[in-house]
């Protein structure tokens, strides 16, 4: 059997240029991580690059307002 933590996690929002992104953050023993939900980044229209850019800038975003907050 495998004992698995529950990780605290929230979901905020952030904005990218002029759209705005639901980002899940979790607080892991070694830091933060973040993951953007994929269905704002696909409602966004952007092609693969342009979603790799948005989420690492989301990502950063995110991890920042939630240690601010």
């Amino acid at each position: 059997m495998i004992n698995r933590a529950t990780l605290p996690r929230e979901e905020v929002v952030v904005h990218v240029g002029e759209k705005s992104y639901r980002v899940k953050v979790s607080r892991r023993p070694k830091g933060y991580t973040a993951k953007v939900e994929m269905n704002d980044l696909l409602a966004a229209g952007l092609n693969r690059q342009e979603q790799e850019s948005v989420s690492v800038q989301a990502q950063r975003l995110a991890i920042e307002q939630v240690e601010n907050h």
